[in-house]
């Protein structure tokens, strides 16, 4: 494509470069009703086009970043020519879905043979394919059925993952670990999933419309031991370093122990690190909590 040539013409004269930088103007126009990164009009950027497609084929490297906009490089620069013109390892698709599926089992931990959100993006993977995929998988020995108690589905795991799971039900005690989950968290891909084994309805609500939102914009669900016991709305500040903690909602049945305010306490103070915050605000504290 002629456009591709001359970004990585430019770039192999001028050094990274941002879509911003780069001497292409004008849009592409996409036939499909659904691009990530188009107008409502079905166009996009020629510019950022052309350096998001030289990414996805690995001719283009991301270099570094300011803010958010990305500057991209010439991925021979920095990596051999053994590896960037390797074969590929997987070249029957059928291959291909069945190395994704089960990546995508070992991300999540537990996963099921049914239509779920931890599959998207394996374009074109059909139930009985995925069906198939399984099967192998388990002749194969790559992994193991689960049961899980009360549960009719049976789950799957890596098999490498097995004795993890035998130390945990031979140990059966633990010390529990409090811990805010990211939205986007691997464990929280399948939301039928957490409904099921947790009893947990988790919905992100910050595409959801403000009047139309049960709980928050950014609201994180709260992990306590094996159980996932509530969630919070907090918000971080840069300009005070303060985390302001606008709501926590625990959910029926968990006991606001002293022992799980200090926790609570302690994973707040966690976080509130993380995000280079020195204070922690609580807007909307109640006198049994924290």
């Amino acid at each position: 494509m002629e456009l591709e040539a001359q970004a990585k013409a430019f770039i192999d004269a001028n050094g990274p470069v941002s879509s911003e930088e780069l001497p292409i103007s004008g849009s592409i126009h996409w036939h499909s009703s659904i691009h990530w990164s188009g107008n409502w009009d079905g166009s996009t950027n020629a510019a950022r086009s052309v350096l998001e497609q030289l990414y996805s084929t690995g001719e283009l490297i991301i270099h570094h970043k300011k803010g958010t906009r990305k500057y991209y490089d010439l991925a021979e620069k920095y990596i051999s020519a053994e590896l960037l013109n390797a074969p590929d390892p997987l070249p029957d698709e059928f291959e291909h879905k069945k190395w994704r599926i089960i990546r995508r089992i070992g991300a999540v931990g537990l996963l099921w043979n049914r239509p779920s959100d931890a599959w998207l993006n394996i374009w074109g993977l059909k139930s009985q394919e995925r069906s198939e995929a399984f099967a192998e998988l388990l002749d194969e020995g790559s992994i193991l059925e689960i049961k899980v108690e009360d549960l009719r589905d049976i789950l799957f795991c890596h098999a490498e993952d097995l004795p993890i799971i035998e130390t945990v039900m031979q140990n059966g005690k633990f010390k529990p670990r409090c811990e805010l989950i990211a939205p986007l968290d691997c464990m929280m891909w399948d939301r039928k999933l957490i409904r099921v084994l947790f009893g947990f309805d988790y919905t992100w609500e910050i595409y959801t419309p403000a009047n139309k939102r049960k709980y928050g914009f950014y609201v994180l669900p709260l992990l306590y031991g094996d159980k996932l016991i509530g969630r919070v709305e907090a918000a971080a500040d840069k300009n005070t370093s303060t985390l302001t903690v606008k709501n926590i909602w625990y959910e029926d049945g968990a006991k606001q122990t002293k022992k799980l305010r200090k926790a609570i306490e302690s994973c707040l103070k966690r976080f509130a690190k993380f995000n280079k915050c020195e204070k922690i605000n609580f807007t909307e504290r109640k006198a049994d909590e924290i």
